[in-house]
């Protein structure tokens, strides 16, 4: 089963990843885990790319943001063709951080902000990542944005000034966009112990 996990910054994907990993290998099924951007040459060279050059880090224009869009849609292709789909054959369970919800998710508040309308741009990235192949299992953790916000913070991230409503924009672009795929996406709060919130997805997985 390939299961990726989605949420806005700093709602704890990553640790729940690795808590979910442990708990499926506890129940004795086997487990392979894999990073928004793994360490291999294409990843690290788009992530490089993303972070670092300028003309991407430019305010954001139709150029820059088409760009980063498809880095992002390719970054994904490769990352499922290369590392998702091998071990889907010999893995009962692979565990994605973040796949191409986030690019919905992101991508859509992005191209809003330079002019495009919504749906428009929902529906072009819908266009260009139609050959992708979607998780059979989304499991999105759904949190106040102000209280990812504040963990973000305790644990020494710096936080832009309008970056909680960019935040909270994006997870309404999630909303949106998970909001006819009930039979594939989980929505689990994490507020609370991530023990709990572990406990919660088991269940709801059907795995107790």
């Amino acid at each position: 089963m390939f299961i990726s996990i989605e949420g806005v910054d700093g709602v704890g994907k990553t640790s729940i990843r690795y808590a979910l990993e442990k708990e499926l290998r506890r129940k004795t099924f086997s487990v392979n885990t894999i990073d928004e951007f793994p360490q291999n040459y294409l990843d690290n060279a788009i992530q490089k790319l993303l972070e670092r050059e300028p003309f991407l880090r430019l305010h954001p224009n139709v150029q820059t943001t088409v760009s980063q869009t498809l880095l992002l849609l390719s970054l994904h292709a490769f990352k499922y063709k290369t590392l998702i789909e091998p071990a889907l054959h010999k893995i009962q369970y692979v565990i994605v951080d973040r796949y191409i919800d986030s690019v919905f998710a992101y991508q859509s508040v992005l191209l809003q902000e330079i002019g495009m309308v919504g749906a428009v741009a929902r529906e072009w990235i819908e266009q260009c990542a139609r050959f992708h192949p979607m998780p059979d299992l989304t499991i999105f953790i759904d949190m106040k944005t102000a209280v990812a916000v504040e963990r973000r913070q305790a644990r020494g991230d710096v936080i832009g000034y309008d970056e909680q409503d960019f935040l909270t924009k994006v997870e309404d672009e999630y909303n949106k966009h998970f909001s006819n795929m009930s039979r594939r996406v989980l929505r689990v709060n994490n507020e609370g112990s991530l023990e709990d919130t572990i406990d919660e997805i088991i269940e709801l997985m059907g795995l107790l």
